[in-house]
């Protein structure tokens, strides 16, 4: 008879993977008076000196940076606001949306990039902004829209933009980017504006993005792409507003995070220390499951000596009766 013992003790002490549904729609955040905010009301106040603000909305982490000047201000990242004026155009509407309302709820975020970017082959695309989950996520859609002085530069033209035209086959694309361990696991791109057919197309509502092709993820990346810009970078404002970002997060139940289960040091070239382990099992495998260390009925704290294993990529699998949580360790 075959002995299966040794496969079955696998499958009990791997770890059960749970996921956890949350979505982002900025209905918890305090709004300033102004109905948006972009970092300025923490701001120092120290003229032309940069500081940046995080700050974290249901396992997302965002982060916005604020320039005061002489008689001007400058911000990038990711700000929010409840603004919905779809009228009026210019710098001084930079926050509304132009759906007319946010999707969801009072409120939304929006997004413009750092100064900076690369021409291409035929369209300039900007620097990026960044948002990053506690854990790994899958992530499942996000509505977005146009701001209001984004579209209307693009449909009417301004002092810095050209409007867009069909003879010239203009667009202005959002792109999505998943990555994972700072490895992309692929791109999304969404016409905000097109203009490459017989009539232009400028979204005037919000529109859902399915970004499910871009599997388990721990952070987003968005960056713009437009046929309009010059020497200096993209013409027409580079923004867009988002509502009900959608994701799973991995390795979760519950109110449990990452940092419910504290690993140390990570890397670490012989010893790791685990804490918050009372009662716990645990189990240490190779990236291909091979068990190197087990323990039941833990201690509060136990220390696991990996002195005699290879350089390389460990996974600390912990389990109780409540939870089950992996967590990756890099052996020197």
């Amino acid at each position: 008879m075959k002995n299966f013992t040794g496969i079955l003790a696998l499958f009990i002490i791997m770890p059960v993977i749970a996921l956890s549904q949350q979505v982002v729609d900025f209905e918890s955040v305090t709004m300033p008076n102004d109905g948006y905010y972009n970092g300025s009301t923490d701001h120092s106040g120290e003229l032309e000196v940069e500081e940046s603000f995080d700050y974290v909305l249901n396992n997302v982490h965002f982060q916005v940076n604020y320039t005061p000047g002489d008689g001007w201000e400058a911000w990038n990242g990711t700000a929010y606001s409840n603004l919905i004026d779809a009228e009026n155009t210019g710098l001084s509407n930079q926050y509304s949306t132009y759906a007319g309302e946010a999707y969801s709820g009072n409120n939304f975020g929006i997004i413009s990039p750092p100064f900076g970017g690369g021409e291409q082959t035929g369209y300039y695309q900007t620097n990026a902004v960044k948002c990053i989950f506690d854990n790994t996520a899958n992530v499942s859609s996000i509505w977005v829209s146009n701001s209001t002085w984004g579209a209307l530069s693009i449909k009417d033209g301004d002092a810095f933009n050209e409007a867009f035209t069909t003879t010239d086959n203009d667009y202005f694309k959002l792109v999505i980017e998943g990555k994972k361990d700072e490895i992309s696991t692929g791109e999304i791109e969404f016409f905000l504006a097109d203009y490459t057919g017989n009539e232009g197309i400028i979204i005037d509502d919000w529109q859902e993005i399915d970004l499910t092709s871009l599997g388990e993820v721990d952070k987003l990346v968005f960056s713009f792409k437009s046929t309009n810009y010059n020497e200096y970078g993209m013409t027409n404002p580079a923004y867009f507003c988002f509502d009900d970002l959608q994701f799973e997060l991995i390795n979760s139940i519950g109110n449990l995070t990452d940092n419910t289960i504290d690993i140390y040091p990570n890397p670490t070239v012989d010893f790791i220390n685990i804490n918050n382990t009372k009662n716990c099992n645990i189990a240490v495998t190779d990236v291909f499951g091979k068990i190197i260390f087990e323990k039941y009925n833990c201690n509060e704290t136990e220390i696991i000596n990996l002195n005699n294993y290879n350089s390389g990529i460990y996974i600390v699998n912990i389990k109780s009766d409540n939870y089950s949580i992996s967590k990756k360790i890099i052996k020197n």
